[in-house]
């Protein structure tokens, strides 16, 4: 994964958090489309998030401390 790509994850993983989980309200919150934000999340796999049976998407512990790092990458291009 290159840089541009993990600021993008750690954005959406980021937002997923602040959000609970609901990934409109997270790809929203960012600026954009829902499709979006799964795609970067695809770029890491499941160990960082887990989905819900009511369609949340939580940031595991791991997805945590990534999402931790937001100040490192203050803007990524989407």
């Amino acid at each position: 994964m290159n840089a541009q790509s993990a600021g993008r994850v750690i954005h959406a993983l980021a937002a997923l958090r602040d959000c609970d989980g609901n990934a409109a309200n997270a790809a929203s919150k960012l600026g954009i489309s829902e499709e979006t934000l799964i795609r970067a999340l695809a770029e890491v796999g499941s160990n960082f998030y887990d989905q819900t049976g009511d369609g949340r998407i939580i940031p595991t512990h791991m997805g945590l401390r990534f999402a931790e790092a937001i100040d490192t990458f203050p803007y990524v291009n989407w």
